[in-house]
């Protein structure tokens, strides 16, 4: 569960590493947010890198994410329970479009059922 306030991984080759939850979007103000949501977030951290090829991210700005890995448990339709060692989201848009091409890492495959399948797609491994 993502709360206000939580620090989570950008999984993605965005440009960051670090983001914080200000904002859980859904009808009547959630408290919190699963694996499918679409929150807001601000960016924290950026890669070091010595390209001088600047990104779209900086640190700072606010931006879409969709949650798409967790560390609390989330049992399956056939009563299997995943949980992942980090709270990872990849970033959207501000039109809920992807900004990245590349998923880091295994996420959560309760997206097909959100209407992810461009994630699930980008991504090496579905657990």
């Amino acid at each position: 569960m993502i709360y206000k306030g939580t620090y989570l991984r950008v999984i993605d080759n965005s440009g960051a590493t670090l983001a914080k939850c200000i904002g859980i979007l859904g009808s009547n103000s959630p408290k919190y947010a699963k694996v499918g949501s679409t929150i807001i977030v601000t960016i924290k951290e950026l890669y070091r890198s010595n390209n001088s090829v600047r990104s779209k991210i900086e640190k700072g700005i606010i931006s879409h994410a969709l949650i798409v890995r967790t560390k609390k448990k989330n049992r399956s339709l056939d009563n299997i329970w995943t949980n992942f060692i980090d709270n990872g989201v990849v970033l959207l848009d501000n039109k809920k479009s992807l900004m990245f091409t590349r998923v880091r890492g295994p996420i959560h495959y309760a997206l097909r059922f959100k209407k992810f399948i461009k994630v699930l797609s980008l991504s090496k491994y579905n657990l």
